[in-house]
Formats: C-alpha cells, sequence, structure tokens
C-alpha cells in the first residue's frame, strides 16, 4: 500500500475501534481493555480474568491507536484501572516493541518486544513438549528436543541479530524526529537479507547494505548501542514475528521427524492450538 492507502486503512481502522468503545461503554458495565492485536486477547485472558475478573477487549489494530484511546478516554473525564476506583473503566494493552517504556501505570507494556516472544521463550518451548508432545523432561527425546530448539534459535539469532539492532537504532531515530525514517519490519523476515530455514541459515546482508537498500545513515556506533540493550535476551528482545515465525518452522519439523523425536502424530498436531 501507499502512503495514502496506509493512512486511510489506519483512519478507518481508528474509526472502528472508537464506534466499539463507545457502544460497549454505553451497553456493558465492565473492565475494558484495550489491545493492539485481533489475537492479543488469545495470550492474555487467564492473566485478566485473575486480577479483575470479566472484561471486554477492543482491539485498536496498532499501538498509536491503544494510546489515541487512552488520550480520548481520559479527556472525556474517565478514570483507568491503574486508579484504584470501583467505577475504573480498563486498561490499555501494549507490545514493547523498541520503544523506550512508557512508565504508564495505566497501561500494561509486555516485557518482551512483543506477545508473539512469550510462547517462543525457551520455558514456553518446554511446556510445548511436555504438555503437547507428551514428552517426560528426564527423557532423551525431551534433551534432544531441547537442544534442537537451542542449536536452532542461536543460528537463527546469529542470523538477524545486525538487522534487529540496525531497525531498533531507526526506532529510535524516528522517535527523535518523526517521519525522518521510513523502513518497515514486515511480517516476515526480508527474503533477500538471508536464507532462513531449519538447520541451514545464510546472511546476505550487512550494516552497509543496509543502509544502501533503506536510504538510511545508521552508524556502528549507533547499531553497537542497541547491541547492548538487547543482546542479553535475544528470544524476549528480538523483533517478535521473526522469532514467531522461527517457532512454527522448528514444531513443523519436530512433527514431521516425529519418528526421531519419538511423538505420536495424532498428539503432535496439537501444537496448532495455541
Amino acid at each position: 500500500m501507499d502512503e495514502a492507502q496506509v493512512a486511510l486503512q489506519e483512519s478507518q481502522n481508528w474509526l472502528v475501534a472508537k464506534h466499539e468503545y463507545d457502544e460497549l461503554h454505553k451497553t456493558e458495565n465492565c473492565i475494558i481493555c484495550f489491545f493492539e492485536g485481533v489475537h492479543d486477547p488469545d495470550y492474555y485472558f487467564s492473566h485478566i480474568n485473575s486480577i479483575c475478573g470479566s472484561y471486554l477487549g477492543v482491539t485498536c489494530h496498532n499501538k498509536k491507536n491503544v494510546l489515541k484511546m487512552y488520550e480520548t478516554i481520559r479527556e472525556s473525564g474517565y478514570v483507568f484501572l491503574a486508579e484504584g476506583h470501583a467505577n475504573a473503566l480498563g486498561v490499555g494493552i501494549l507490545d514493547r516493541d523498541f520503544d523506550d517504556l512508557l512508565n504508564n501505570p495505566d497501561i500494561f507494556e509486555t516485557t518482551c518486544y512483543s506477545i508473539e516472544n512469550y510462547y517462543c521463550l525457551e520455558s514456553a518451548f518446554a511446556n510445548y513438549l511436555t504438555l503437547y508432545f507428551k514428552l517426560r523432561p528426564d527423557s532423551e527425546e525431551y534433551q534432544r528436543a531441547m537442544n534442537f530448539y537451542r542449536e536452532e534459535y542461536n543460528s537463527l539469532h546469529g542470523t538477524i541479530d545486525e538487522f534487529n539492532y540496525y531497525y531498533a537504532a531507526l526506532r529510535r531515530l524516528e522517535r527523535a524526529h518523526p517521519g525522518s525514517c521510513n523502513v518497515t519490519g514486515g511480517d516476515s523476515f526480508p527474503k533477500n537479507l538471508a536464507t532462513i530455514s531449519v538447520r541451514s541459515y545464510t546472511k546476505n546482508y550487512s550494516l552497509d547494505s543496509l543502509n544502501a537498500s533503506y536510504g538510511t545513515t545508521v552508524t556502528i556506533e549507533q547499531v553497537e548501542a542497541e547491541k547492548a540493550i538487547l543482546s542479553a535476551d535475544k528470544t524476549s528482545r528480538f523483533r517478535g514475528k521473526y522469532e514467531i515465525e522461527h517457532l512454527e518452522k522448528l514444531l513443523e519439523y519436530i512433527i514431521k521427524e516425529a519418528k526421531d523425536f519419538k511423538i505420536v502424530d495424532s498428539v503432535a498436531v496439537c501444537y496448532r492450538s495455541f
């Protein structure tokens, strides 16, 4: 889509979200949560229920619209959950992304880059093996699968790490100078930058080639500054869409090689339910 189409889509998304909120607020008397994505409530459902009981969700389609909804509601004189009022309206829920923390008690921000990252953590993968694939933690197959996960994610991160640092630096520049960077991360890792598949990883880019391709001037110093922030926990802090895209590949590989991992096929396919 060109810029005009993107702007039109964003405007329509905002109007739909605002209308949904207006209708809920008129007819319902419960907590209303504002999400970025359509599938975000799938992850948060049990967490929110355990804290505040029943709630209704409004999908705002992006971070900007969640924040816009928050400001609109506050300007109307309503309060949010963090203020402790019995008639509190709700809470905003955001992915942290590569942005600085808002430190707003009314808005929950993920500790990872995004919700997707939570599904990709080593602890989550261990749960998939025991709950969905029925592997015992003390079994040889379980240990083989965990080693497979670690090796494959290490290889992935060695391939995409520089792009993540570069993109984080761009986001920081964009916050300082709005409109200065017109680069989007996309839902999948750019295919022209790397070949990524299970057991096979080839990196086809450098900082110089990224700057040339995207018309940017990110410096090695800026990349190193982001590396110092993000590299300690790459699965948590790297762009979530790339992490979960790879998780799907790993799980599909395990299912395909079910005999090697001693997994029952009929049980293995259950991973698609999360």
